[in-house]
């Protein structure tokens, strides 16, 4: 029997079970930093993420440091949502980009803030757009 069959004899809904794939999967993926744990919120969202940490506890992979740590990089400002980088499609839009080449500049802006290459700044995330 698989996970997903055991969510469903228990009536779980898609949603959960595809969650809960996703954070069983991320099991041990991602290191205890907030960099890392940035790539997890981006990757995952928050509740997936935590599920994903929550798994570790229970299988003795981390302690609740690494929860603590996911919890202060969610209220960080990292931006590990798109929404939160200081730039948007209709920035980008302005200055000449379409289409697809909108959301490849927005993830390589927001993979370098992450990271401590760039900040988070609007006139800096111009610059680096133009490239």
């Amino acid at each position: 029997k698989s996970y997903a069959d055991a969510m469903h004899r228990l009536k779980t809904d898609r949603v959960t079970i595809d969650s809960g794939k996703s954070a069983i999967s991320a099991i041990g993926k991602y290191k205890n930093d907030s960099t890392s744990l940035a790539f997890m919120l981006r990757d995952l969202g928050v509740e997936t993420a935590k599920l994903a940490v929550e798994c570790e506890m229970i299988l003795g992979l981390c302690d609740h440091r690494k929860m603590e740590l996911l919890s202060a990089t969610e209220v960080s400002g990292v931006p590990y949502k798109l929404s939160m980088l200081n730039i948007d499609g209709s920035d980008l839009l302005s200055m000449g980009f379409s289409g697809f080449e909108i959301g490849k500049t927005l993830a390589q802006l927001q993979e370098k803030v992450i990271l401590g290459e760039l900040k988070n700044e609007k006139e800096l995330l111009k610059n680096e757009a133009l490239k």
